[in-house]
């Protein structure tokens, strides 16, 4: 089967590596995959059987030294310069270039939404949503806001940005109801049934169809490890107890970092032996929010540093506000790390609750707290929690298992 994968960038967040795992998956299974993603100055990755066709940004009008003013060029960029980059590149890939497109995020850079729809026009498009994004006037969660169900009149989320709150998300939500309304050939994948049920009640996309797909990792890659060698190797004490945060954006308040840091504060004064490791793109910043007995660790790229770091902890705590299905949760619980984290969104569906890990109601700090020190303070609770975790993913969150409901769903469209 000959298969094309969008993204808006090859590297970056979990979305994308969600994308460059299928990818990888289906070609070694002998599918011929193409990925058309933004070329951002980095090397296009070699190997995996993957054919990258890479989108460059002209910003042709942006840098113009002449016509419309600044902002007007802007403007311009956005939709007569970036538009035209993707027509080209669709372009690029003949039809019998492909039998099926697996559209992933591709709102993390320039591309237009109207992209993935102008794709169904020839062949059948399985768009894999990874947030809200899709389906609101532009925020990536609802949150609280009810706005999606029916027009994104006034922005009420409390995780839109500033464009968002100044009145672009009722126009955001007109265009994307005017595309999902003369759709022609797109099937929706959610990762959670969470947003597969918002997806259906929602004014613009609640008519079309939505499998569920959970996503998966490679459990040959993150696995349990030594944990006194990997304490030892990252400068962190041995014999204390360790919690783990990853913080990726510091500035996004859904991640929920003040609420990390209240937690962190209330169990450190609880149990003397606990200490915090930050590790990520923000871990400087965020640990000078922290209280004493806080380490960052570097940021690495590398996913071997990576699983070292999930082996220096005792538990993750994941404090986000709204999330969809995160690859962080799998990836603990896979090195046999037990999860503390808010029930959001399809997060109750990643953690069998008192078994793998504990999922409290969101915002209740205090709920945390006690979950962290009833893992701490039983060295028979962990050890329980730590082989379930790690069973549990074996057992429903593999790549094998992901890549296998992938393939099925596209032989299934690619027949039509």
């Amino acid at each position: 089967m000959k298969i094309g994968l969008l993204s808006d960038v090859v590297f970056s967040g979990g979305a994308q590596r969600v994308a460059r795992d299928v990818g990888a998956g289906l070609a070694g299974r002998h599918h011929n995959v193409r990925f058309l993603s933004e070329y951002d100055g980095k090397p296009m990755p070699g190997g995996g059987g993957l054919h990258y066709t890479p989108i460059p940004y002209t910003k042709m009008w942006h840098r113009a030294r002449f016509g419309p003013p600044r902002p007007v060029r802007r403007a311009l960029t956005f939709f007569l310069s970036r538009s035209w980059d993707y027509i080209l590149a669709s372009r690029r890939l003949r039809t019998d270039d492909v039998d099926v497109w697996n559209v992933h995020n591709i709102h993390g850079r320039r591309m237009p939404v109207w992209f993935p729809f102008r794709l169904s026009r020839t062949k059948p498009v399985i768009w894999t949503f990874h947030d809200m994004w899709p389906i609101t006037g532009g925020c990536i969660y609802a949150g609280a806001s009810q706005g999606f169900l029916k027009n994104c009149r006034i922005c009420t989320c409390e995780f839109a940005v500033n464009a968002e709150k100044q009145g672009f998300a009722r126009a955001g939500f007109a265009l994307r109801r005017s595309l999902w309304k003369f759709q022609h050939d797109i099937t929706i994948v959610s990762p959670s049934k969470w947003l597969r049920d918002e997806v259906g009640r929602s004014a613009s996309a609640g008519h079309v169809r939505v499998e569920v797909i959970p996503n998966g990792i490679d459990i040959s890659l993150y696995r349990p490890l030594d944990r006194a060698t990997c304490r030892r190797k990252h400068g962190i004490p041995v014999d204390a107890y360790v919690a783990l945060i990853l913080a990726g954006q510091a500035n996004e308040p859904r991640k929920g970092l003040d609420s990390a840091a209240a937690i962190a504060a209330e169990a450190m004064r609880r149990q003397k032996k606990l200490i915090f490791v930050v590790a990520g793109r923000s871990a400087d910043s965020v640990v000078d929010a922290f209280p004493e007995r806080c380490i960052a660790l570097p940021y690495s790229n590398e996913q071997q540093t990576i699983v070292e770091y999930y082996n220096v902890a005792d538990l993750f705590l994941s404090p986000s506000l709204a999330e969809n299905f995160p690859l962080t949760i799998l990836e603990a619980m896979a090195c046999g790390v037990p999860v503390v984290t808010f029930g959001c969104g399809g997060i109750p569906e990643q953690i069998v609750d008192g078994q793998t890990g504990f999922c409290v109601p969101v915002g209740d700090r205090t709920a945390a707290v006690s979950a962290i020190l009833s893992i701490l303070d039983d060295a028979a609770v962990h050890a329980r929690l730590s082989s379930a975790a790690r069973q549990h993913v074996e057992q429903e969150f593999t790549l094998e298992i992901m890549i296998d409901r992938y393939e099925k769903l596209m032989h299934g469209l690619g027949r039509r």
